[in-house]
């Protein structure tokens, strides 16, 4: 950023709000934090995303 440059940031992680009372991996699945999860919303991101070449 200090040198002006713009790249596209996804953010992935725990929301700023109470949750449900659960298990870690319940937890983690009920926010789409499980690698099945995260690996599925990259891939669909980067099949979007437009390679610029050169």
């Amino acid at each position: 950023m200090d040198l002006g440059v713009m790249v596209p940031v996804t953010r992935i992680g725990v929301p700023d709000v109470l949750v449900e009372h659960a298990t870690p991996d319940e937890s983690f699945a009920d926010l789409g934090l499980t690698s099945p999860q995260i690996a599925e919303r990259l891939l669909k991101l980067f099949s979007k995303t437009p390679v610029a070449i050169g």
